[in-house]
C-alpha cells in the first residue's frame, strides 16, 4: 500500500517522484518504522480527517515512531524532502 496520495487540499504539495522510503510494519501495532530518509526534514501522521496527530523532525536516515497511542485505523504518513512531500498509508491495529 505505497504510493503517493494528495489529500493537502488547500495546500501548493510538489509529489517526490520516485520516492522508496520504507515503512514497516504495515499494519502496526506498536511501532512504525521508516527507512531510506536520505534528504527528508520531517515527517507527520495524518489521520483519515487531516488532522496531523505526530510530527518529527528528522534528522536521521531511519526513524521509529510509537503508534501505540493513536487509535486503529488508517494513516497517511506525510514524508517532506527539499524536493517536495511524498505520502505513504499505512495501517494502526
Amino acid at each position: 500500500v505505497f504510493g503517493i496520495i494528495h489529500l493537502l487540499a488547500g495546500v501548493d504539495v510538489k509529489p517526490v517522484e520516485n520516492s522508496v522510503f520504507g515503512v514497516y510494519p504495515n499494519p502496526a501495532s506498536s511501532v512504525v518504522n521508516f527507512d531510506n530518509l536520505n534528504g527528508v526534514t520531517s515527517i507527520e501522521i495524518v489521520n483519515m480527517i487531516g488532522q496531523v496527530v505526530k510530527h518529527v523532525d528528522v534528522d536521521a536516515t531511519n526513524v521509529s515512531l510509537n503508534v501505540s497511542d493513536l487509535t486503529s485505523g488508517s494513516y497517511f504518513a506525510k514524508i517532506t524532502t527539499a524536493e517536495g512531500i511524498s505520502t505513504e498509508q499505512f495501517l494502526v491495529k
